[in-house]
């Protein structure tokens, strides 16, 4: 069923629109699905590939005649098992209300870019998958997007968590659908044999230089990324901005102005990122090696730690073993309140405004929730 398909708002524009920015929370909360009604059942390491059903789905009845609409859809790269579900989830749509999905997979490269081109050329599918934030607002300024209020119940549309960044001047342009959580996978193995308690991971910086030199020593790769289509970027700003910061507020003062990108404290994750890389604690080809792919190193016990987002903490546990898998926030270097929190956010979906079948494509995403 589900096919193959093979960004250009400034974030100092964006924040000073939507007055919106970094989210940090506990790791509870992050672990769970966009919905709250959502029950994943739990795993080992406590993570899922998607929204988990308690019964079986039921969809309003309609008395619209059966339509056929266009989904552009994104998740199965980084939350695995996604593409299963939306299988079935377009099969049970149709068989309760008649009405066709045409889902089709995105490239990670062209989400947002395909989206905007088919826009632009009165072509877009009905349904789109948007990352969060700037991502999806530049379609929204543009007037590509449809508001959602209206389309979907107000109780609705909060239940899903479409995140304060997907609502501009008081109206909603995306649903939430899974949450990704950004967090660090270790190898206890690898800690115990270069000879670190497995069960305390570093939690500060000191002890990460630290455990770098033990993993080198034991001739282990201490942390393995891959760089080259540039997406581990914003994950490391994600990790380490916001420990120099004591509110996201300080995140949309530095995008306004307000502050100063070149005060040293918000800078000093780039600097740290150098002295791993000077260390050599980072995989020698890290920039031949695009994101996925750099985390599929640690799941194949390459490499002792790696960034990673929730969705596809299930997947690497499952190469690695669940023995050998270990889960940390990643250690802290800054002195601000948000120091050793995790970042969370949330994927999720829009209706495109030139859609003929906007009713149809609401009812079809309350139903994925």
């Amino acid at each position: 069923m589900t096919k193959s398909r093979g960004r250009n708002v400034s974030r100092r524009e964006f924040v000073k629109l939507t007055g919106a920015g970094l989210a940090a929370a506990g790791l509870g909360p992050l672990l769970q699905a966009c919905a709250p009604s959502a029950t994943p059942t739990p795993t080992t390491a406590a993570a899922t590939a998607g929204p988990v059903a308690t019964e079986a789905p039921t969809a309003a009845p309609t008395t619209v005649p059966p339509q056929t609409l266009n989904e552009w859809w994104w998740g199965e790269q980084e939350a695995p098992g996604l593409e299963k579900w939306m299988t079935e989830t377009v099969a049970a749509f149709k068989k309760d209300t008649g009405h066709t999905i045409s889902a089709t997979l995105q490239d990670t490269a062209v989400v947002i870019s395909e989206f905007q081109t088919a826009s632009a050329a009165n072509n877009a599918p009905d349904i789109q998958f948007f990352w969060n934030g700037m991502y999806h607002m530049e379609s929204a300024w543009l007037g590509y997007m449809e508001p959602l209020d209206g389309l979907i119940p107000a109780d609705v549309l909060k239940a899903t968590n479409p995140t304060s960044m997907s609502v501009y001047q008081g109206k909603t342009y995306r649903t939430g659908w899974y949450e990704v959580g950004l967090l660090w996978l270790y190898n206890k193995d690898m800690f115990d044999k270069a000879g670190w308690n497995a069960d305390q991971p570093p939690a500060t910086w000191d002890e990460l230089m630290s455990l770098g030199d033990k993993l080198k020593s034991k001739n282990f790769t201490p942390i393995v990324l891959g760089l080259k289509d540039g997406y581990i970027g914003e994950w490391w700003m994600g990790h380490g901005l916001g420990q120099n910061l004591d509110s996201a507020g300080d995140a949309i003062n530095l995008f306004n102005g307000k502050l100063d990108w070149r005060e040293p404290k918000y800078y000093e994750h780039w600097k740290r990122l150098g002295d791993l890389w000077k260390a050599k604690f980072i995989n020698d080809d890290a920039m031949s090696i695009e994101l996925y792919p750099g985390i599929d190193l640690w799941g194949n016990g390459k490499g002792a730690m790696t960034a990673v987002v929730v969705p596809l903490v299930g997947s690497q546990e499952a190469k690695l073993g669940t023995a050998k898998t270990g889960l940390m926030t990643f250690p802290v270097f800054g002195t601000g309140k948000m120091a050793g929190k995790p970042i969370r956010d949330c994927q999720g979906f829009g209706i495109s405004s030139q859609s003929k079948h906007k009713e149809v494509a609401a009812q079809f995403l309350q139903y994925m929730h």
